[in-house]
């Protein structure tokens, strides 16, 4: 399989959706009821892998409108990318798509990666938390070092890096400063029913919002190993439509040599105090970390996709609830052994990258 850099530029503001949804009729006069959303910021890995898949079947006139015709349709489509979608619970395998890796951000020849969360916020350039050792006979529940110049008020890092000169990039965009990649575009709707009597319709309770984004510098990227027979009509481009309101994208790809993991590493220990694991996607963590991590989590779950002779496509959540790590997350210490899950770095988690200080 040969490695090739897959882009998807927005054509217009987008909305991927999260486990924070609305209450609109299930919680009637509870306070908890939300009447306003956010979208993600970005695509989730598994959303990368679905749209390639896609991409792939009608860059091959293999796209599936009928399910009723017979089996020879869905034969080839299964061999082109697998014939069962993303499950963390089986060796998954997707025809002529080896592995996807961790999104990224490409603005002309830079990369931006989600920042390190051993960053010190506020900074204009990537600073790093300095760790130290305990003093004599003082061991924490993390190990025997301590970050000494951690600020609480400040949090952790935040938006994205630039690994070409180390730069913050600001995640929301400010019209002041002129700085930020994405921008908030909110839309608002109507959860009321058109046969509703206006004597017996709640007018505070019909009305919601929803906040889509829209990336305003470069494009998402990710490199993807595949089989170069079937990634040639990728090049000049193929739309595809993803999130909850099925926003268009352009995905492409053209043969590249994966080199994600050098930038970062070489960016990041030019400035390192300490060595350290640094996540450049989510990661699904099962095991206690002995070491010390700085990270964000958030709950997730992905879809899936059967078809018979009833339905063209049924799309599900899985029943089951799955907590990540936010991409970004640092760990200091020895190698998590997460990172040893090959079935979640088949679509780009669960992948570290070593960085030490100085780079030596």
């Amino acid at each position: 399989m040969k490695s090739y850099l897959v882009t998807l530029s927005p054509l217009e503001p987008y909305f991927f959706g999260g486990e924070r949804g609305f209450g609109f009729g299930t919680v009637k006069g509870s306070l908890k009821q939300r009447y306003f959303i956010s979208s993600l910021h970005t695509p989730s890995q598994t959303t990368l892998l679905g749209a390639l898949r896609y991409a792939v079947l009608s860059a091959n006139d293999a796209l599936i409108s009928d399910y009723s015709r017979g089996s020879a349709d869905r034969e080839r489509a299964d061999i082109l990318v697998g014939a069962e979608s993303f499950d963390f619970s089986r060796e998954n395998r997707f025809g002529v798509i080896g592995s996807i890796h961790p999104l990224f951000i490409i603005d002309g020849e830079d990369y931006l990666v989600p920042m390190p969360m051993n960053h010190k916020n506020g900074q204009s350039h990537y600073t790093p938390i300095s760790m130290k050792p305990c003093p004599k006979g003082i061991t924490l529940s993390t190990g025997t070092s301590y970050a000494s110049d951690y600020v609480v008020k400040e949090g952790c890092g935040d938006g994205w890096l630039n690994l070409t000169d180390h730069s913050v990039m600001p995640l929301e965009y400010d019209p002041q400063k002129e700085k930020g990649l994405f921008q908030s575009v909110i839309r608002v709707g109507i959860n009321a029913h058109r046969g509703e009597k206006p004597e017996t319709r709640n007018d505070d309770e019909s009305f919601f919002k929803k906040e889509y984004k829209f990336l305003r510098k470069g494009k998402f990227a990710f490199f993807a190993d595949m089989e170069q027979e079937y990634a040639r009509g990728l090049e000049n481009g193929v739309a595809v439509f993803l999130g909850q309101s099925r926003s268009a994208f352009v995905l492409k790809a053209v043969r590249r040599e994966n080199d994600l993991f050098t930038r970062i590493s070489a960016a990041l220990s030019e400035e390192a105090v300490n060595d350290f694991w640094y996540a450049p996607a989510d990661c699904r963590i099962q095991q206690k970390y002995a070491g010390l991590m700085i990270a964000k989590t958030r709950l997730f779950r992905h879809l899936t996709t059967s078809a018979d002779n009833r339905y063209y496509y049924r799309i599900n959540k899985t029943e089951k609830l799955y907590r990540l790590l936010n991409a970004g997350a640092v760990f200091y210490g020895e190698k998590p052994l997460f990172a040893t899950d090959k079935g979640a770095q088949v679509i780009g988690m669960n992948e570290l990258v070593r960085i030490t200080k100085g780079g030596r």
